[in-house]
């Protein structure tokens, strides 16, 4: 397998599972009372992948962050046991910069929007790169991920969240006319690959707020 093909896994662009909320306007959709709110979050196997390329799987994932509005925040980022299998062998993946072998860490910010398939939210990472087989992959793009949790009117301090992928890359990335997905490129390469997120994940808020749509 040649590392230049290998590993457009997109980490960073995890941490849109575990962070939730926020959008373009809260007139359209908000979380009512979020504005300075912090939340804590945590995810099960969160797997990058990138159609004909091994798939990257982080067993655990962490978030913390606050809404710096009702529709916006920022968020932090750390997965753990990343790693690919190569071969039958496997294969730890960590940030650059880290000092374990199998931990990436990101941060960025998030949007709350509405799809054809109800609330969502758009994260953007920052830029950020990562070490796997001996390859940096640098990663970088947004991430649409779909609400679950709560519904549209309901009060709660816990929400979830979905993303997936269809064939490599991710299942729901239009909105407004425009198209939003994780991307990667290998050191050494110029070829930026759009890469997509199969995860869910759970947050809690540090209290109960009302999920506002209209």
């Amino acid at each position: 397998m040649s590392k230049k093909k290998m590993l457009p896994a997109i980490v960073a662009t995890s941490m849109a599972l575990f962070a939730l909320p926020s959008t373009v306007s809260a007139a359209e959709i908000h979380f009512q009372g979020a504005t300075g709110v912090s939340f804590t979050g945590h995810g099960p196997a969160s797997e990058p992948i990138a159609k004909n390329e091994p798939t990257i799987t982080c067993e655990t994932g962490h978030i913390s962050g606050q809404f710096t509005s009702e529709t916006t925040g920022v968020a932090q980022a750390d997965l753990t046991g990343c790693h690919i299998n190569v071969l039958g062998f496997t294969v730890k993946c960590r940030s650059v910069g880290s000092a374990l072998d199998n931990t990436i860490a990101g941060e960025g910010t998030f949007h709350l929007i509405t799809t054809t398939d109800g609330p969502a939210m758009l994260a953007t990472p920052n830029e950020s790169s990562f070490i796997c087989a001996g390859t940096t992959i640098t990663t970088g793009g947004s991430l649409i991920t779909t609400i679950t949790k709560p519904k549209c009117g309901e009060s709660s301090n816990v929400a979830t969240g979905v993303s997936s992928t269809t064939g490599g890359v991710q299942t729901h990335k239009s909105y407004t006319g425009k198209q939003y997905y994780p991307t990667a490129r290998t050191e050494g390469s110029e070829t930026v690959l759009e890469t997509g997120v199969n995860a869910t994940a759970t947050i809690t808020f540090s209290k109960e707020l009302t999920l506002v749509c209209t």
